[in-house]
């Protein structure tokens, strides 16, 4: 009966290979990587020292995989705060690092940007009635831009709206 216990310990790997095994598929965070360790039934001791160590090596970057969630997020047309919202809930990220990362590559330019692109796209060359601003509005709102981004575009549209009645 001891040698069951023995052989089914033995079947099961080491914890560190785990680790490997689950991070050589995709990039992932030290959350992950520990709520999968934590589901293999290895101890809480075992996944802490392995979360560590593989940190140390840089096999666990969660600073790394902000920076490449945002670049994803930025081309699919998503905002700021649905990106700091995705990392902080869904990846359990620490806010700090989330924070950090995104201030160093999310420019308050570049977000206005976007969202005048994704308004354009939206309005399709039509007015910016009311109508058509309240549609975009919830659009920029659910991709995640802020507030202020959405008011500056709103802003923007009007602008244009009234040059080419003026030139017309």
């Amino acid at each position: 009966m001891g040698d069951n216990k023995k052989t089914k310990k033995k079947e099961r790997p080491d914890v560190m290979d785990a680790a490997a095994g689950y991070i050589s598929t995709s990039m992932r965070t030290a959350w992950e990587v520990g709520q999968y360790l934590k589901r293999k039934e290895y101890t809480a001791e075992e996944i802490e020292d392995t979360i560590s160590r593989m940190t140390e090596l840089g096999y666990i970057d969660d600073e790394e995989y902000c920076r490449v969630f945002i670049e994803k997020s930025v081309r699919k047309g998503h905002g700021i705060n649905r990106i700091k919202k995705e990392l902080v809930q869904k990846r359990n990220i620490a806010s700090v690092i989330v924070d950090k990362v995104t201030e160093d590559m999310i420019l308050p330019e570049s977000e206005r940007q976007r969202a005048m692109g994704i308004a354009e796209k939206i309005a399709d060359g039509k007015p910016a009635d009311e109508k058509m601003k309240g549609r975009i509005a919830r659009r920029l709102s659910y991709y995640g831009f802020s507030t202020d981004t959405i008011y500056w575009v709103l802003g923007n549209i009007r602008k244009d709206e009234e040059d080419r009645d003026l030139y017309e």
